[in-house]
C-alpha cells in the first residue's frame, strides 16, 4: 500500500511541474523508479505512466509496463557499454473453455485473459552484431522481438515485486512459469 501512495504522491509533484503532452498520442513518458546493484549487476528501473505498444511502430498486442536497463559490471567496478533491457508487459491473450464447459448455461466459448510476463528486449533490426554504422544511421526504429522469460499471470504485479521476480532472473539467469 505505501508504494502506490508513494507512486501516487511522486506522480502528483511531478505533474505539477512536468506535463505530457496529450496533442502527441506517441508521447508517454515514463519515471525514474531507481537504481541498485546485484553483484557484478547494475539495474535501473523506470515505470511506464500508462500501458505502451512494445514496439513503437508495430502493433504486437503486447504492452509494456516497466523497464529495467541491465548493465554487467567488469573489473574496477567499470561499466560494460551494452545494455540488456528487461520489460514487464501484458498482452490479451484468448481463453477458450473445456468441451464440457460450452454446455453450460451461462459459460462463455471464449474470452479473453490479460496474461502479464517478464522478457527481454532482443534487437533484430539493426542486426546488433554489425559493425557498418550505416544500418545503424539509416534505421529510425530499431525493430526487435520479446523473449519471454517469466510468466505472471493475470494480476499485475507491483514494482517491487516484478522487480524482485527480475532480481531471481538474473541471479539465477534461466526461465520461470509462475502462473496464478
Amino acid at each position: 500500500m505505501k508504494e502506490i501512495c508513494l507512486f501516487n504522491n511522486g506522480k502528483a509533484v511531478v505533474s505539477s511541474v512536468l506535463t505530457v503532452s496529450s496533442y502527441h498520442s506517441t508521447s508517454v513518458s515514463h519515471f525514474y523508479i531507481g537504481q541498485f546493484c546485484l553483484g557484478q549487476i547494475r539495474v535501473t528501473t523506470f515505470r511506464y505512466c500508462k500501458p505502451t505498444p512494445y514496439l513503437a511502430r508495430v502493433n504486437t498486442g503486447l504492452y509494456k509496463r516497466m523497464r529495467w536497463n541491465v548493465q554487467r559490471l567488469e573489473y574496477e567496478m567499470e561499466l560494460q557499454t551494452d545494455k540488456e533491457h528487461f520489460f514487464l508487459c501484458y498482452e490479451d491473450v484468448l481463453v477458450r473453455h473445456a468441451e464440457s464447459d460450452r454446455n453450460i448455461q451461462g459459460v462463455p466459448q471464449s474470452n479473453m485473459v490479460r496474461m502479464w510476463s517478464i522478457g527481454k528486449w532482443v534487437q533484430v533490426d539493426p542486426n546488433p552484431d554489425t559493425e557498418d554504422i550505416y544500418e545503424w544511421i539509416l534505421c529510425e526504429v530499431p525493430k526487435a522481438n520479446y523473449q519471454t522469460l517469466l510468466l505472471l499471470g493475470t494480476d499485475e504485479p507491483s514494482c517491487c515485486t516484478a522487480t524482485d521476480f527480475l532480481q531471481q532472473l538474473l541471479t539465477h539467469n534461466q526461465t520461470f512459469n509462475f502462473i496464478k
